[in-house]
């Protein structure tokens, strides 16, 4: 009595798709299978991975005995998320995609977001996941989504005691991404602007991204009196005191 196994592998990783089988030579018909799985005929099937042993014995208990092993289909497939961050603070100018390689058949793809598509466009801050899934597998990619810190624009003046169109207006940028352009309502477009009049003066601050903010800042002038000649000095005593007396005779005339 002779005996010899067949197999075929399951199609899908974890799949129940495999099949096992026996055929004999010589011995004496009719002949009785006992397989490891408990099963008694000459072939299974909806068989996952493992190893699988069956038993032949004849008319006259004759036996002899085989074995398969059933192997998972090797997954290839890989999945390899990148990004785009967002240019300016608390937009939603992000991007995300997934390359996939190695895939067996047509891939389908299930975001953390809800899309089934390959990439994602106009998204915000924060981590994005994606599923991937082909005939064999899954394999799931992250990517985060991040953003520059909030653009922001500071002012300070100094002004002297006189309103002579010597004010000076400065902006200091801190956040975005540098580099910044500066424009300021009076035409200038340097960080700090000079030989300025009383007034309102606004600035633009751009970085490289294109994101914007605003300060203001306003020049006034305090007029300080000039102080008093010695000559003048004397004058302001003296004229009260003549004054004084002035008023004492003219109020001793009205009583005589």
């Amino acid at each position: 009595l002779g005996v010899a196994c067949a197999k075929t592998d399951p199609t899908t990783i974890k799949g129940t798709h495999g099949t096992a089988s026996v055929t004999t030579s010589g011995g004496t018909a009719p002949f009785s299978y006992l397989w490891s799985s408990g099963a008694s005929t000459s072939s299974i099937s909806g068989l996952s991975f493992g190893t699988y042993t069956v038993t032949v014995t004849d008319a006259y208990s004759c036996t002899v005995s085989c074995s398969v092993t059933l192997n998972d289909p090797v997954c290839t497939l890989t999945a390899t998320a990148s990004g785009t961050n967002v240019k300016c603070n608390g937009g939603s100018t992000g991007a995300a995609s997934v390359t996939v390689s190695g895939n067996s058949g047509t891939v389908t793809y299930a975001w953390n977001t809800g899309a089934t598509t390959a990439s994602l466009s106009n998204i915000a801050v924060g981590t994005y996941t994606v599923t991937v899934t082909d005939n064999l597998c899954q394999k799931i990619a992250s990517v985060v989504i991040s953003a520059p810190p909030t653009l922001s624009a500071t002012t300070a003046v100094v002004t002297t005691n006189c309103n002579n169109g010597t004010g000076v207006a400065t902006v200091t940028a801190t956040g975005g991404t540098k580099p910044y352009t500066y424009s300021w309502s009076n035409g200038a477009t340097s960080a700090s602007v000079y030989n300025l009049s009383a007034g309102g003066y606004n600035v633009t601050v751009t970085d490289a991204n294109g994101c914007t903010a605003t300060g203001a800042a306003t020049i006034v002038f305090t007029t300080v009196p000039m102080p008093l000649s010695p000559i003048e000095q004397k004058t302001k005593t003296i004229i009260p005191f003549y004054r004084s007396r002035f008023s004492f005779w003219e109020s001793l005339r009205y009583w005589i």
